[in-house]
């Protein structure tokens, strides 16, 4: 037999039948069996770590205007600024790769320097980007403006997202309780419920 086969026979044998009544009583043993064993499924004492906490409270709010970015300019500037698609996506494509191509840099000054002149640089540019977004533009704005403010958002961004997720991480691997394996658990969630 083929490995298309039986990857195949493997989709298409038939499934035990399972009733919501099992599908309970599995539920209600889990959570049974892990009251007992006092073992929570995600350990929040991680949140413990004052630089864990502060990292993963920086992180979520500097999404706000990643999102923002991503959503409401191209909107903005098809619909207010009167821009065509195509004219939308080279305005705002300077500032996404200076975002990726900062990485690298940054990162670098990251391990020369640590996090706080990084943040610090980078929590100001994304101040004045906003600032200039929300008075500086309007029905009669110039372009120029509108790419100006985008490009320095995404390297202030740049300058904010690299030093949370390597301190985020850092401070996990060097707590206390980075011997237990249930302490990432943490990091990968926060990651998954940032996105």
């Amino acid at each position: 037999m083929s490995t298309v086969s039986a990857i195949r026979a493997l989709f298409t044998a038939a499934a035990p039948s399972v009733t919501d009544e099992q599908v309970r009583q599995e539920n209600l043993a889990v959570a049974e069996g892990l009251k007992r064993r006092d073992a929570a499924l995600l350990d929040l004492r991680t949140f413990r770590s004052r630089d864990f906490a502060l990292a993963v409270a920086m992180m979520t709010l500097a999404m706000v205007p990643l999102f923002g970015a991503f959503i409401v300019l191209p909107q903005f500037a098809r619909y207010t600024l009167g821009l065509e698609p195509i004219w939308v996506g080279a305005l705002l494509l300077p500032g996404g790769l200076l975002m990726g191509l900062a990485g690298p840099t940054v990162g670098r000054l990251y391990d020369r320097f640590g996090p706080r002149p990084l943040v610090i640089p980078g929590a100001i540019g994304l101040a004045v980007s906003l600032w200039t977004m929300a008075f500086g533009l309007g029905e009669g704005a110039s372009w120029i403006v509108l790419l100006a403010a985008h490009i320095v958002l995404m390297l202030s961004l740049a300058f904010l997202f690299t030093p949370a997720f390597s301190s985020r991480s850092a401070s996990i691997s060097t707590s206390p309780m980075a011997r237990d394996a249930r302490s990432p658990r943490i990091d990968g969630m926060m990651q998954n419920v940032q996105r």
